[in-house]
């Protein structure tokens, strides 16, 4: 996958999720360029964040007015004033987890991690009329599913089979490292959505627009922002793509499709904790109601793949790690009701 946005087929007064996430990403990114030392010389990597960031306009440019020139796109408060609680929640665990410089790749490292957070505090205030305290909950509710997903590898551990494929680096590589999956950083946006159909041939923004128009999330007006943070899954019916099954399957069908699941299970989980601990108004049985439709699709289409790749490969590999994601996020979800009722 590719950062190109060589179809601007998106206008801000649709509202385009995709924009949303892109705006939200390129004020983490400046933030952490202005955080960084001038330094000396013409080569420093303040200097190198800030051609990155020039990129990052020319994407802007060509999503509001088709063309690159005058950056001045909408803000991100008039982009995001209809948003519900909720979707203003996932757009921060989207920010969480994202690289912000994407494509390029700059490290982040933990001052530049923390200096993150600072700017969603400020964003959360600022531009989403949120508590500062937002961002520090989404983020405490990443760390708690972290923890909880290192004691589970540690748990499998010894065991035989499959299971012990799961590896506490998958939860640094996905998010340590902002959703880094078969080699391919993912920009804010849903990623589930550039696994679907109507995303190929396409890329960058235009491929996460594309899928999310497939599935209704297209739009923020009809809701669209809602398919982000791993919440995609509680917003499909059965009339797109045969509902949550239907779109899971079809997103597995491509090459790095179990990565990009595996990642939207632990946003899932993100999502959960936030539910859970009252941050926002969904309930915690429609996550494990969305978490039970994509286990029995990725079940479904495991057992297919068993008997026709050879053993060991890499394909079976990786569907076998996000059968185990979601075997942990079951218990996740299962253990934290249980915590929480007694």
């Amino acid at each position: 996958m590719t950062a190109d946005f060589d179809e601007p087929d998106l206008h801000w007064r649709d509202k385009s999720t995709t924009l949303v996430l892109l705006m939200g990403s390129y004020l983490v990114a400046e933030y952490l360029r202005d955080c960084e030392e001038v330094g000396e010389g013409s080569d420093t990597t303040r200097d190198r964040m800030t051609a990155a960031l020039a990129s990052s306009r020319d994407k802007l440019d060509l999503a509001v007015f088709g063309e690159r020139g005058a950056f001045d796109p909408p803000s991100l408060e008039e982009l995001c004033r209809e948003l519900s609680v909720d979707d203003k929640y996932a757009l921060l665990v989207e920010l969480r987890l994202a690289d912000p410089f994407f494509p390029y790749q700059f490290e982040m490292t933990k001052q530049r991690d923390k200096r993150r957070i600072e700017e969603m505090r400020q964003l959360a205030h600022r531009e989403l009329h949120l508590d500062r305290d937002a961002a520090v909950a989404v983020d405490v509710a990443m760390k708690v599913v972290a923890l909880e997903f290192s004691r589970y590898q540690k748990r499998a551990r010894g065991v035989r089979g499959w299971v012990s494929n799961l590896d506490a680096k998958d939860w640094l590589v996905i998010v340590g490292s902002g959703a880094v999956l078969a080699g391919a950083a993912i920009v804010a946006a849903p990623l589930i959505a550039a696994a679907l159909p109507a995303a190929a041939g396409l890329s960058g923004a235009a491929a996460v627009s594309a899928g999310l128009a497939s599935i209704g999330g297209g739009s923020i007006a009809a809701g669209g922002l809602g398919m982000a943070g791993g919440m995609w899954a509680l917003g499909v019916t059965g009339a797109a793509l045969g509902g949550v099954a239907g779109v899971t399957a079809a997103a597995l069908a491509g090459g790095d499709g179990a990565g990009l699941v595996q990642a939207e299970v632990l946003k899932l989980c993100i999502s959960f904790e936030l539910a859970a601990t009252g941050r926002i108004s969904r309930s915690t049985a429609e996550f494990e109601a969305a978490h039970d439709a994509i286990h029995d699709s990725v079940s479904q289409v495991l057992a297919v793949e068993l008997k026709r790749n050879e053993k060991g490969s890499e394909r079976l590999r990786a569907l076998q790690k996000l059968d185990a994601t979601l075997n942990f996020a079951g218990d996740f979800m299962t253990n934290r009701i249980g915590t929480s009722s007694s």
